[in-house]
């Protein structure tokens, strides 16, 4: 950068000393023009030395932000976790508490699981719990896309 800075200083020097010393005649406007590209390139040579650097977008210089897919994955699995759960609230089970588990480190976010704590929630029989499981059941696999047998209820 510095000895662009001096290039630059230079050009603009050799500029005043040559306005000062040639005469007038018709050759001078051909002088200053040819001055004038020179002045141009000392001024542009960065860009061509950095467009010279072999600049390449090649898969193996590309790097993944791990912390970005993390934080991206984790707001889909709380976002999805809150609409389950709004809408078993919906279905009239308030005590109902869910936790969705994934793959949030990965780039493609799968979900694993689904636990459901209905250990709030005042069953009066077995009918009612089995029902009930199934109707919470149908309503994860509407939000999210997760293996039966991998939504555990506990409680």
């Amino acid at each position: 950068m510095y000895s662009w800075l001096l290039s630059v200083a230079g050009v603009v020097f050799m500029g005043v000393m040559l306005e000062i010393i040639l005469p007038n005649g018709k050759t001078v406007p051909f002088i200053k023009q040819i001055f004038s590209l020179l002045t141009l390139f000392v001024i542009v040579s960065p860009i061509v030395d950095f467009i010279d650097k072999n600049v390449s977008l090649s898969s193996s210089e590309m790097v993944i932000d791990y912390n970005f897919i993390y934080q991206h994955n984790l707001q889909k699995v709380e976002a999805a976790q809150k609409q389950i759960e709004d809408n078993i609230e919906l279905l009239g089970y308030g005590d109902v508490s869910i936790i969705v588990n994934g793959t949030i480190f990965e780039e493609e976010l799968r979900y694993s699981s689904v636990y459901v704590d209905i250990s709030n929630f005042s069953v009066l029989d077995d009918i009612k719990k089995n029902n009930l499981k199934s109707e919470i059941k149908l309503l994860i696999n509407s939000v999210i896309n997760v293996e039966e047998e991998n939504i555990i209820f506990y409680g």
